[in-house]
């Protein structure tokens, strides 16, 4: 008589779930090169060629599609989406598009959301316009003024609307000032006006209640509304004046002086150009005024591109995709990407290497008290090889296998 075999992902492997489990989190959710992780693997024992490794990610690809489906139906929901070089998604980087798909440019080859190298623009277009078609209410794209999102706009007239980052206006201002020293006060003077409308829109979103309509909110937050207007019809207003003096004094100047000049009409017409984007955040409390929560969440993806080298074929960019979506949900819901990915990788295993028909145990928003925590246990002790790939921490690493 003899034990089963423990069940297999797929039949092309030796490798036990544990080691697959390890590889995903380590390259997607910690942002590792695969090389750097095998260099590791050979030190504790465990010897896989790295192309072995890039092979067997690729087979579990499948295995995420039915996820994905469901992250694209919970992200839908939301009116509200994120952007830099990116797609569309939650400002807080917690959907399926605000942490992966989001992130154009982050992989080389064609995927879902990550278009050929050298063609982020209409990966861009492709990919939001289709999303916007497909959710049918205008949304809201939170990003920075870069070319292809105005374009955009544009193509998705009517579902679409830009809401500009006001950091990334307050930072021409800043250029002014540290690139010019005689037009440093003047610079200085409009980040603190930018700075006061910063300070407002974080009061006011603590005061907002997301669950009354905005013409039926409380004294406090009408109150700090009033006062954002006020304050954003002010810069405007007063880019205007500003903007008409220094185009009259332009005119009959020359060199250095008219360098001067042209610096602050620049920053001022850029302004005043991206006006409308710019009182969305205004308009909509639920909008923050910038995209620094959608740069943060591409960080990782992005520097992986270039530890990686990018992706070298197109299942290879899908399942960065999902799996960098995936794994920014597990870690905006609390949850431990180990536990989380091994108990679903377990349970395709013993499916036949098929992914499971339901999902909902997996699913972040549709969990229970008792199988969050279970998927939120602290995660493997540091140091100990063995631990990290989800074996006790006395069993060597080779055993995994």
């Amino acid at each position: 008589m003899t034990v089963p075999p423990e069940p297999r992902l797929t039949q092309h492997t030796n490798l036990g779930v544990s080691v697959w489990a390890n590889a995903l989190v380590q390259v997607f959710a910690f942002f590792r090169p695969q090389a750097a992780l095998v260099r590791d693997w050979t030190a504790v024992g465990l010897r896989v060629p790295v192309s072995t490794l890039s092979e067997g990610l690729r087979r579990l690809q499948p295995l995420f599609d039915g996820l994905l489906a469901e992250w694209d139906a919970w992200q839908a929901r939301d009116r509200a989406a994120s952007g830099r070089n990116q797609l569309a998604g939650a400002a807080a980087g917690a959907r399926r598009r605000s942490a992966a798909a989001l992130a154009v440019g982050v992989g080389d080859a064609e995927g879902r959301a990550f278009p050929g190298a050298g063609d982020a623009q209409r990966g861009v277009r492709a990919g939001a316009a289709g999303a916007a078609a497909r959710d049918g209410p205008r949304r809201i794209l939170v990003c920075d003024r870069w070319s292809a999102y105005k374009a955009l706009a544009k193509e998705c007239a009517g579902l679409l609307r830009l809401a500009f980052c006001w950091a990334h206006q307050r930072r021409d201002f800043r250029r002014v000032g540290t690139g010019l020293a005689s037009l440093q006060e003047w610079a200085e003077s409009w980040l603190d006006a930018i700075g006061e409308l910063f300070w407002l829109a974080a009061e006011r979103r603590e005061a907002w209640d997301p669950q009354r309509a905005l013409e039926r909110q409380r004294a406090q937050f009408e109150k700090l509304q009033d006062a954002t207007e006020r304050v954003t019809h002010g810069l405007f207003d007063r880019a205007r004046r500003e903007l008409l003096t220094l185009a009259q004094q332009q005119d009959g100047a020359r060199g250095h002086a008219w360098a001067e000049l042209e610096a602050q009409c620049k920053a001022l017409r850029s302004l005043l150009t991206h006006e409308d984007g710019l009182r969305v955040c205004v308009q909509h409390p639920e909008v923050p005024p910038d995209n620094n929560a959608a740069e943060r969440a591409i960080r990782g993806p992005v520097i992986s591109r270039y530890t990686s080298f990018g992706s070298g074929s197109a299942s290879g960019a899908l399942l960065a995709e999902q799996m960098y979506s995936i794994y920014a949900t597990l870690h905006e819901c609390g949850l431990n990407p180990y536990h989380w990915t091994q108990d679903y990788l377990a349970t395709c295993a013993r499916n036949g290497g098929q992914a499971p028909a339901d999902l909902e145990p997996w699913l972040p928003w549709r969990m229970d008290d008792a199988r969050r925590t279970e998927l939120s246990r602290p995660p493997p002790r540091p140091g100990a090889a063995g631990a990290a790939l989800g074996e006790p921490p006395e069993a060597p690493l080779a055993r995994a296998a």
